[in-house]
C-alpha cells in the first residue's frame, strides 16, 4: 500500500514580475536624475527680450516707420526727446520685469560676506598712513558721506590700528588683501550676472574667461577702495606731511570731483566688459556710467542724512542696528550700479545702428541682444500718460480715503462703497442706472 506524500512547503522564491517591479522602482529616480542631467546639458534658446519689436527691418526702413525717435543714432546725444521718453519707459518697466531689487538683494548677501576682509585691507591701508590724533576728525569727514551706522562699524578698527606697529599693519593688509580678492570674487560674479541680467544676456563664457573677468572686476573695486581711502584720508596726511597743509581748503571740494570721476570710469568699465556679449562702443556705456555715479555719491550723500536724522535702525534691531544700516547702504550702491546698466541697455536698445565694435554688422548678427533687436516705442503722448496717472492716483486715493474712514456699521460701509463707485463712474451718488424694465415703462408712459 502506497504511503501518501507530503504537501510540498510553500515556494520561497519571489515572483520574477515582483522582482522586476521592484528594480525598475529602485532606478526610477536615478533615470529621472539622469534624464533631467541630459536635458540641463542641452543648449537653452536665449531668451527673448520683453521689451523689443518683433519684425527686424533694416534700420532706414524703421526710421521712415517711426520718425522721431533716433533709430539711425550713432550716438546717444542723437536721440530726439521722443526717443528719450521711449527709453525711461523701457527703463522702468525693465526694472519690475527683470526683479532689480531682489538681484540686488542677492549681491548684498556676497558683498556681506566679503565686506570683513575688505574692511580690513581699509582699515590696514588707513593705519599704515594715519595719526592717532587725526582718527576722529578723518571719521567726521568719512561721515558726510558714508552713513554713521557704517562708520561706526570700522571707527573702532580704525582707532586701534592707528597705534599698531608698521610691521604688523604690512601684515595685517598682504593677508587681508589676499582673503578679500578670493571672498569679494562671490560678490563680483553675482554683481556680473546682475549686469547680464540687465543686459538681458545668458552667461556662455567657459570657466576661464568668467574667472578672468571676475577677477578683473574684484581687483578693479580693491583699487577703488584703496583711491577712495587715499582721496578721504591718506591726501590730507600727505599734504600736512610734505609742509602744504595750507592746500587743504582746496583739496576738500576737489576730491568729490575725483571721486565722481573715479566711480564714473568704474561703472563705465563693469558695463563694457561685465556682461557677455560684444564689447560696445564706449559712448554707448558713458551715459549709464555718468549717471550711476552721480547717482550714488548723491545718494549716499542723502543715504547718510536719513540714517542720521531720521532711521533709527538702533531702537527697532538694537546691536544689529549698525549691520542694517550698512546693508541698506550696500544695497543701494548695487541697485544704481544696476540701474545705470539698464538705461545703459535701453539707450543702445533705441537705435537700430550697429553700436559694437568692429566693423558695421546688420540687425541679427551683432553678438548683442541689445544691438540685434531695437526696443519699444511708447505711442502714448504726455499728455494721455499724464491723464492715466492722474486717474489711477485719484481712484487710488478715493479708495484709500473711503478704506481708512472705518465705517461704524454695514449699511454705512456699503452707502460709502457706493458714493466711491459714483464717483469713479462720474455718476451722482445714490443713483442706479435705468433697468430695461423702467425704460420701458417710461416709453409706454
Amino acid at each position: 500500500m502506497a504511503t501518501a506524500r507530503p504537501p510540498a512547503p510553500p515556494s520561497s522564491r519571489t515572483p520574477r514580475g515582483l522582482v522586476l517591479a521592484r528594480r525598475a522602482f529602485a532606478l526610477a529616480p536615478w533615470l529621472l536624475v539622469a534624464g533631467l542631467a541630459l536635458r540641463r546639458g542641452r543648449p537653452q534658446p536665449a531668451p527673448q527680450p520683453g521689451m523689443s519689436r518683433q519684425d527686424v527691418a533694416e534700420p532706414a526702413a524703421l526710421d521712415l516707420q517711426e520718425p522721431r525717435r533716433g533709430r539711425l543714432a550713432r550716438h546717444p546725444r542723437h536721440i530726439p526727446p521722443h526717443g528719450w521718453k521711449d527709453v525711461l519707459w523701457r527703463t522702468l518697466k525693465e526694472i519690475g520685469r527683470d526683479r532689480l531689487p531682489r538681484v540686488a538683494g542677492g549681491v548684498t548677501f556676497y558683498a556681506l560676506l566679503a565686506i570683513v576682509p575688505a574692511l580690513g585691507v581699509f582699515v590696514s591701508l588707513y593705519g599704515l598712513f594715519a595719526d592717532i590724533g587725526q582718527v576722529q576728525r578723518q571719521l567726521d569727514q568719512m561721515a558726510t558721506v558714508i552713513p554713521a551706522d557704517v562708520v561706526s562699524i570700522v571707527g573702532e578698527q580704525m582707532k586701534r590700528l592707528a597705534v599698531e606697529r608698521r610691521a604688523n599693519l604690512s601684515i595685517a593688509f598682504a593677508v587681508s588683501l589676499a582673503l578679500s580678492v578670493w571672498t569679494a570674487s562671490n560678490a563680483t560674479r553675482a554683481l556680473v550676472d546682475g549686469v547680464n541680467i540687465a543686459y538681458d544676456e545668458l552667461e556662455k563664457r567657459n570657466v576661464i574667461q568668467l574667472m578672468a573677468v571676475t577677477y578683473a572686476a574684484t581687483f578693479g573695486l580693491l583699487v577703488f577702495m584703496i583711491l577712495v581711502t587715499g582721496v578721504l584720508v591718506a591726501a590730507p596726511i600727505v599734504l600736512r606731511m610734505v609742509g602744504l597743509g595750507e592746500f587743504e581748503p582746496i583739496w576738500v571740494p576737489l576730491r568729490w570731483a575725483i571721486l565722481l570721476a573715479a566711480a564714473a570710469a568704474a561703472f563705465t568699465m563693469l558695463y563694457r566688459y561685465g556682461p557677455c556679449r560684444s564689447l560696445a562702443r564706449w559712448r554707448w556705456v558713458a551715459p549709464g556710467g555718468a549717471f550711476a555715479s552721480v547717482l550714488w555719491l548723491g545718494g549716499s550723500l542723502g543715504f547718510s542724512w536719513f540714517l542720521n536724522n531720521v532711521a533709527n535702525y538702533d531702537a527697532t534691531y538694537g546691536s544689529l542696528g549698525a549691520v542694517i544700516g550698512f546693508m541698506m547702504w550696500i544695497w543701494f550702491s548695487v541697485m544704481v550700479v544696476l540701474l545705470g546698466a539698464e538705461l545703459n541697455a535701453e539707450i543702445e536698445h533705441q537705435t537700430a545702428l550697429d553700436s559694437t565694435t568692429g566693423p558695421e554688422q546688420p540687425l541679427g548678427q551683432r553678438g548683442a541682444t541689445m544691438a540685434d533687436t531695437v526696443g519699444l516705442a511708447l505711442n502714448t503722448t504726455l499728455v494721455e500718460a499724464l491723464g492715466l496717472v492722474w486717474r489711477g492716483g485719484r481712484t487710488f486715493g478715493l479708495r484709500l480715503y473711503h478704506r481708512l474712514q472705518k465705517p461704524a456699521d454695514p449699511e454705512q460701509a456699503a452707502q460709502a462703497h457706493e458714493e466711491a463707485r459714483a464717483r469713479e463712474d462720474g455718476a451722482p451718488a445714490g443713483r442706479q442706472p435705468p433697468s430695461s424694465s423702467s425704460k420701458a415703462a417710461s416709453r409706454a408712459a
